[in-house]
């Protein structure tokens, strides 16, 4: 069975390696804690052992109240890595990109980011009208403020414009629309997805990418609504399956990746049987998808 690479030959043919999968158990950008035990979850209804491709389970992050679990997330990702695998992090919520971005940022400084999401997460402390941390991992690793504002000086804030896209943006805020007009952030919102232009834009963007380490950061709420209702932050007339599936596709297929996330998953957060179900299935079917082999 063949992975994806995270590292690549002197004639620039890929090295392949496995994904070493986590659970990150991060929960506190938000008020929703079920959001901590997607991985434990997905452990309890089987997915694990259905995942079509091999990997090393690093299991999950104890579950702790304290903001200590940041540091020690940034630490087990980049142990992930010295073992030589991929982390595959499986989230938590998105405020666990402080620390997985961070880690990677110290291994690969030249890391493209694709962040799939239907908000920007770029306000800072400043800007941002909820307080919730979740909302502001890319500021934090772009050094939009210091790193003292998050009380997290293991932060690696090296992260610059020209080196994040961005799909499915719909809800902004003020702030973040500034700050993405500002630094000329490239960004592709459903309409664009649907129009039928994806396919060129990802061969651009694979053109400009070409042989750079790749981290995918797929918040669930990306997608439409209706098809992951258990999520704390949803927001209609997102991408559909297809389209997502297209992306992924593409990163894996065109992109060297060297990990990816999910995150926002929060089944505790279903008010029936039906909206769990549903929800379980999208994160499958995306997750299935990241793991098999190309």
């Amino acid at each position: 069975m063949s992975f994806l690479s995270s590292s690549f030959n002197n004639d620039g043919r890929k090295n392949f390696q496995p994904f070493g999968l986590l659970g990150t158990s991060i929960h506190h950008g938000q008020s929703h804690k079920g959001v901590a035990n997607a991985y434990d979850h997905l452990e309890k209804i089987g997915f694990w052992n259905k995942a079509n491709t091999s990997y090393k389970d690093f299991g999950a992050l104890p579950f702790e109240e304290s903001f200590f679990i940041y540091e020690k997330l940034f630490y087990k990702t980049s142990e992930i890595i010295k073992k030589g695998f991929r982390p595959a992090l499986i989230g938590g919520d998105h405020s666990q990109s402080f620390a997985t971005v961070s880690a990677l940022l110290n291994v690969y400084p030249d890391l493209r980011v694709v962040w799939l999401d239907a908000h920007a997460d770029i306000n800072t402390p400043e800007t941002s009208f909820s307080g919730n941390i979740h909302g502001m991992p890319v500021a934090g690793l772009m050094g939009l403020s210091d790193k003292e504002d998050w009380n997290k000086n293991w932060l690696n804030q090296t992260l610059t414009p020209d080196r994040l896209v961005y799909f499915g943006l719909r809800d902004l805020d003020e702030g973040e629309v500034a700050f993405m007009k500002k630094y000329n952030i490239e960004n592709y919102n459903p309409q664009d997805v649907h129009n039928g232009g994806l396919e060129s834009i990802l061969k651009d963007i694979a053109k400009r990418w070409k042989n750079q380490p790749v981290h995918l950061s797929f918040d669930i709420d990306v997608l439409d609504s209706s098809l992951v209702p258990c999520t704390s932050t949803p927001v209609p007339n997102g991408i559909n399956l297809k389209e997502a599936l297209m992306i992924t596709n593409w990163v894996k297929k065109e992109l060297q990746v060297v990990s990816f996330e999910i995150a926002e998953f929060n089944p505790e957060l279903a008010k029936t049987k039906q909206e769990l179900e549903t929800t379980e299935y999208h994160v499958q079917t995306i997750l299935n998808d990241l793991l098999s082999p190309v």
